[in-house]
């Protein structure tokens, strides 16, 4: 049942979004009026295929298709096997600088010049070191970054496998950080690299945000000194399309952060924020059958007003 909803809900907005392609990381903003970019796919499963794979081919990651596709084996595919593709995004709600959205692991960047924005998965923290909910900006860039391995990183790898980390560790293929990182004003949290590409797209790391080598490389050549890097927690983020309202479901993330701008956790109070000054009529059935699902894809939860159909005759 669940996998026949989320085909209808490609099938639907593969004929409305508009878009410059299913796994592209780099799009035009929208026109006015319009919150999405991308488009949500289908694709067969060949032989050999495994969802890592997938997700991989298609720049996404292993908690997005892990949304998508909840009835299906992640290693057992079988061949010709129908695989949702999570590739339509709504917007967040700011539009400047870097946006790190934590129930979707995944970056949005958005140029100076407003128009065009990036979006990579990320790999964020695991529940004993959360990446936090903060409004920051970039600091410093380097390339081949060292990492001053932090006392508490230390001691925990020590406590875990009797390993005894280096203070520090140069550049280089053990290097944690990748070949690249981006500095925050909120100190310990760096936007990198990893040697670990696995980890993208998953709540592994001690706290940073982890981008995939040839992600994080695109990201420092277009993101400045002095820009904006807001980390959110949206699990339910809302956006317009052709004068429909559109809502995107995802898990929450377990955090300590308390209600504000930047951890909006309430899907009603979202929708009521967002139908203010537009006469549409919210289909709620819907609303609560896309936040049971967590599917990760927009979907249209407004209908015509009466007088819309008044109108329209």
């Amino acid at each position: 049942m669940r996998m026949r909803f989320c085909m209808f809900v490609s099938i639907l907005l593969s004929m409305v979004l508009w878009s410059t392609g299913s796994f592209a990381t780099t799009y035009p903003m929208p026109p006015a009026g319009s919150d999405i970019i991308g488009q949500v796919i289908t694709v067969e499963a060949q032989s050999g295929d495994t969802l890592l794979k997938i997700a991989t081919d298609y720049n996404i990651g292993w908690h997005e298709i892990m949304e998508a596709n909840p009835d299906v084996n992640p290693t057992h595919l079988h061949w010709g096997q129908r695989i949702v593709i999570p590739t339509a995004y709504i917007l967040p709600p700011f539009h400047e600088g870097i946006v790190i959205n934590l129930a979707e692991l995944r970056l949005y960047y958005f140029t100076p010049d407003k128009k065009y924005v990036y979006t990579y998965p990320v790999g964020l923290g695991r529940r004993e070191w959360r990446t936090p909910v903060v409004d920051s900006v970039v600091v410093n860039k380097k390339q081949d970054p060292t990492w001053y391995v932090p006392n508490t990183i230390r001691d925990f790898v020590f406590e875990q496998t009797g390993k005894e980390l280096p203070e520090f560790m140069g550049p280089g293929p053990d290097n944690p950080l990748g070949q690249y990182a981006i500095y925050m004003q909120k100190a310990g949290y760096l936007i990198h690299g990893t040697n670990q590409p696995w980890s993208v797209g998953k709540l592994v790391s001690s706290g940073c945000i982890r981008l995939l080598p040839p992600d994080i490389e695109e990201l420092y050549n277009n993101v400045n000194i002095g820009q904006k890097v807001r980390i959110i927690h949206y699990p339910y983020k809302l956006g317009w399309n052709n004068g429909k309202l559109y809502l995107e479901a995802h898990v929450p993330v377990n955090i300590s952060d308390p209600i504000s701008h930047l951890n909006i956790i309430s899907a009603d109070d979202a929708i009521r924020d967002a139908v203010k000054g537009h006469d549409i009529k919210i289909n709620w059935e819907r609303v609560e059958q896309t936040i049971q699902h967590q599917l990760g894809v927009p979907v249209a939860i407004s209908e015509k007003t009466q007088t819309d159909v008044a109108t329209n005759n």
